[in-house]
């Protein structure tokens, strides 16, 4: 696992983000980078349209990447897809082929193929690959080791997020993730995710104070549905008709900051 974490902010869409992601890296204490995210999905990479205002048309994703580069960003992109197997394997390779500035890549898929997974990350070492622990990855109820043994089956993955959420805005389990995070096996390499962001301070401080600083500090933190606001013309009805927010996205990038140094 890559010790070197990350403070995340996922729907990066528009020329406006673009600005946020440059003032967010500013603010992005030593000890992490910022993460921009870059939502696909198998529909949008076959260039298909979707509602989601999360989603950047495929045309404009690389050149997104590039610009938050440019900015001092890590740029990953987060993909979502229901392949698997060597169906997986094809949908990975077109990634690489439309996104050379990707330099991170994010599976939001459900126990994807181990052998497809680890392939891609010996071909390309240039982009870290983050494995998604969500739902799927756990028993009825969850337990922490279920977590680390979810995590062994992707050995050349550089980070594990633990995200129960799924980009639904539900709170994270300090609890839990704390137990998760003191039985990794590895000196960072962990990422949470689920209900973060500016307003989350007190479930923050909940899992410092489970954790203790140093180990705390070692995480890393990926937010989405809590840096967004309404769109001002929503599609009715539609999915995810909301925007990143400037004043969000640089409020929990400064609350991290403060939590990790102090």
């Amino acid at each position: 696992m890559t010790p070197y974490n990350y403070i995340g902010a996922t729907g990066i869409v528009t020329a406006a983000d673009l600005y946020t992601v440059r003032d967010c890296c500013a603010l992005t204490p030593w000890s992490h980078r910022f993460m921009a995210g870059v939502l696909v999905s198998a529909k949008t990479l076959r260039g298909e349209y979707t509602e989601s205002r999360r989603y950047p048309a495929v045309a404009q994703v690389d050149a997104i990447l590039s610009e938050c580069a440019r900015h001092g960003a890590w740029p990953v992109v987060h993909y979502n897809t229901r392949a698997n197997g060597n169906a997986l394997t094809l949908e990975l390779a077109a990634l690489v082929r439309a996104f050379p500035s990707m330099r991170g890549l994010q599976l939001n898929v459900v126990r994807p193929s181990p052998s497809a997974v680890n392939a891609f990350a010996v071909d390309h070492p240039h982009i870290e690959a983050i494995v998604q622990m969500n739902r799927a990855a756990f028993g009825d109820p969850p337990v922490p080791a279920d977590a680390i043994l979810y995590a062994r089956d992707y050995p050349n993955a550089s980070h594990a997020l633990l995200d129960l959420s799924g980009g639904r805005g539900e709170d994270i389990d300090t609890s839990f993730a704390a137990q998760v995070a003191r039985a990794w096996p590895h000196a960072g390499g962990l990422g949470v995710a689920g209900g973060l962001g500016p307003d989350a301070e007190t479930a923050l401080q909940a899992l410092r104070d489970d954790l203790g600083a140093d180990r705390f500090a070692l995480l890393s933190f990926d937010a989405e549905s809590r840096v967004r606001v309404p769109v001002e013309d929503p599609i009715a009805g539609g999915k995810h008709q909301d925007r990143l927010d400037r004043d969000r996205a640089l409020a929990w990038v400064s609350l991290i900051a403060k939590m990790v140094e102090r």
